[in-house]
């Protein structure tokens, strides 16, 4: 199609382009932590996993929790930073290349995996059954090989 059509169809259809985010790399760690959440948790749809839930493993309210997923604030803080590894069990290394623009959320979570599937079965079975008899919410933490018991 050419310019003026394209130009036309938009303002029949009142398009609306998505804001460029501000922070775009806040973004992209959102995003590797939904993808390491609904890896380690075996979600296949995306929409059973909850956006409010993973604002809440830093801290953030709702309203909070959706501008970051969209890119409109900063997350880059050595605590929050600190707080995702602790509860998600994401490597510092890894998040600190995210959340300063140095890795994409995609090559990230390839090197994630790696490691997630290089665990044994019987490790993340033992993981699980401690996890459970501590009463952790298994639903918010994923298992990683350093924190074993």
């Amino acid at each position: 199609m050419t310019g003026a059509v394209v130009e036309n169809l938009r303002e029949i259809i009142k398009f609306e382009e998505p804001a460029e985010a501000k922070y775009p790399h806040s973004r992209e760690l959102f995003r590797l932590i939904h993808k390491v959440i609904m890896t380690a948790l075996e979600i296949k749809d995306r929409d059973r996993l909850n956006d409010i839930e993973i604002g809440k493993l830093v801290g953030f309210s709702y309203d909070e929790t959706s501008r970051w997923k969209y890119g409109k604030i900063k997350v880059e803080s050595p605590e929050k930073l600190m707080l995702i590894n602790e509860k998600v069990g994401i490597s510092e290394y890894l998040l600190l290349r995210v959340a300063t623009g140095r890795m994409d959320s995609a090559l990230a979570f390839r090197i994630w995996k790696l490691g997630y599937e290089l665990m044994s079965k019987y490790k993340k079975d033992y993981l699980i059954e401690y996890l459970n008899t501590q009463k952790i919410d298994f639903k918010l933490v994923i298992i990683r090989g350093e924190k074993t018991p």
